[in-house]
């Protein structure tokens, strides 16, 4: 009802006029205004002394005041086109380092609201929703509209251009699996992940939101090969998973997993095991794990667990040392296969894995 106000004012009509396609335009268009009205809240708070927690429980009201962003047209269930809850793209842009002066890279970028912490003339904003297009022009995004899959391929982003990569693509199945550096993918978030980070710098830093399973901790099959490769080939300073009752207002309710790089970093590592990520219930909790996950990805680590320079000696670009003040070189961190696992093992299959195939799209 609150959102059948807001589009009834706009334009200037009865409730009882709006239809659904209004009604969805008018959500849109809501998210649009929210990204901007939301960004400079952030700005004005922060101007005034205001610390993260107090901007992020500033969210949280804002967020439990937000209308139900509920209204699903075939399209946008086609496109799985769930935006980011405010309280997690804060904390998001927060993870990722992410200022006014940060140039971010966004693959789904929606109606903008998982890039908050940025300022839009510094977004390169893909999107392939011509109404989110034009909302993200309005808003002064550099936005390229066009499928985040085939973004490099099609010229819309260049390699390294980006300081940082935020990204909540649409969750689901691939229609033909794919394959990263001869791992298997099988689901169009995994995919579209991969893909943008090939675009960050050495030193790059990143913020995945990608579906989990329905049952906390759980790592299916179908998710090993992707998680293998990620956490082989970057610096996973962190990885939990959110429960998906605090997306609901969005309009889905699929449980997330957040993933936070912190560096491109070579070595033998693997991805977790069942049981291993905890899942966090309540918007208390997740600041909680927010402070604990900014922690860990304090360090940038860059190069290769082992390596050397031509010297013989550890190199700050080929031997894994952190980028920063006073840091210690870092080490692989883990036991496990080393990077290019066989068929036999990214191929398993995807028996009792269908549930991470009714989720939401994450796209921002």
């Amino acid at each position: 009802n609150d959102l059948k106000e807001f589009v009834a004012k706009a334009h200037k009509v009865t409730k009882d006029e709006i239809d659904n396609l209004k009604l969805k335009h008018g959500q849109e268009d809501f998210e649009a205004a929210l990204t901007k009205y939301v960004g400079q809240r952030i700005v004005d708070m922060s101007a005034s002394g205001a610390d993260t927690k107090a901007i992020y429980d500033a969210m949280v009201e804002m967020y439990k005041k937000q209308p139900n962003l509920d209204i699903r047209t075939s399209t946008s269930m086609n496109n799985q086109a769930y935006s980011t809850p405010i309280p997690i793209a804060f904390l998001a842009g927060k993870l990722a380092r992410v200022t006014a002066s940060t140039k971010v890279y966004e693959p789904t970028a929606g109606n903008g609201l998982l890039t908050i912490t940025a300022s839009p003339q510094n977004v390169l904003a893909v999107e392939m929703d011509t109404r989110r297009a034009a909302n993200l022009k309005i808003m002064e995004f550099m936005v390229k509209q066009g499928d985040a899959t085939k973004a490099v391929e099609n010229g819309l982003i260049k390699n390294e251009w980006p300081d940082a990569v935020l990204a909540n693509p649409p969750f689901g199945p691939l229609d033909e699996d794919a394959r990263v550096d001869g791992y298997l993918i099988r689901s169009i978030d995994h995919l579209i992940a991969a893909k943008a980070l090939a675009v960050l710098p050495a030193n790059g830093r990143a913020v995945l939101i990608l579906a989990a399973n329905a049952k906390e901790g759980v790592i299916p099959n179908k998710d090993m090969a992707f998680l293998n490769w990620l956490y082989g080939r970057y610096n996973v300073a962190d990885h939990f998973e959110v429960n998906g009752e605090l997306y609901r207002r969005q309009g889905a309710s699929w449980p997330i997993r957040v993933i936070v790089i912190a560096g491109r970093y070579d070595s033998n590592n693997v991805g977790p095991k069942t049981g291993e990520v905890k899942r966090v219930n309540d918007f208390d909790g997740l600041y909680e794990r927010f402070t604990e996950a900014f922690q860990n990805s304090e360090r940038v680590l860059v190069g290769a667990s082992g390596t050397f320079d031509a010297s013989g000696r550890k190199g700050a670009d080929a031997g894994g040392l952190p980028v920063g003040d006073g840091a210690e070189a870092g080490a692989s961190g883990g036991e496990g296969q080393p990077g290019g696992l066989g068929d036999s093992q990214v191929d398993a299959g995807s028996v009792g894995d269908t549930d991470t195939d009714t989720g939401q799209s994450g796209v921002s």
